[in-house]
């Protein structure tokens, strides 16, 4: 469901076309709709693990390039998912073949599970007091905060 996060309407907005899957569409139905839409790319973002897994539709080779992502972290099993998106960290690359998908990783320092960085405050800075505060994005020498409003 849509959680009005920035991710989330960054992520539609750089798709060419963006549609959101009710649990409630029978796998067959959304196939024929989807074989429709003549994908380029399929993402499949549960994998086994969700209520809502679709990892049968990944059989049904709906797109010619099909990717498991984030929602599993293994393989799929499936010989009709082609690519697996990971990071060397939470994929090693000696572990390839146990997936049956070819590892896709993320070059450092991209990792596996995206992250919402006003979560995270490890950079610091001097107050001019002496005191430390949460770096700013300028003060850690990063490139303007892409998810503030401008």
């Amino acid at each position: 469901p849509d959680d009005h996060s920035y991710w989330r309407r960054s992520f539609a907005a750089n798709m060419d076309h963006f549609v959101e899957i009710p649990f409630e569409e029978r796998d067959m139905t959304l196939a024929r709709r989807l074989n429709e839409d003549q994908l380029d790319i399929l993402i499949d973002l549960n994998g086994h693990t969700a209520l809502e897994r679709r990892v049968g539709l990944l059989c049904t080779r709906i797109a010619p390039v099909q990717i498991s992502f984030l929602g599993y972290a293994g393989t799929t099993g499936l010989p009709h998912v082609d690519y697996y998106l990971s990071d060397r960290i939470a994929t090693p690359p000696e572990h390839a073949s146990h997936f049956t998908e070819f590892l896709a990783l993320l070059p450092p320092p991209l990792t596996y599970i995206p992250t919402d960085h006003r979560h995270l405050q490890v950079v610091y800075a001097r107050s001019p007091g002496g005191g430390i505060h949460p770096a700013t994005w300028e003060e850690a020498g990063l490139p303007p905060d892409p998810t503030e409003e401008r």
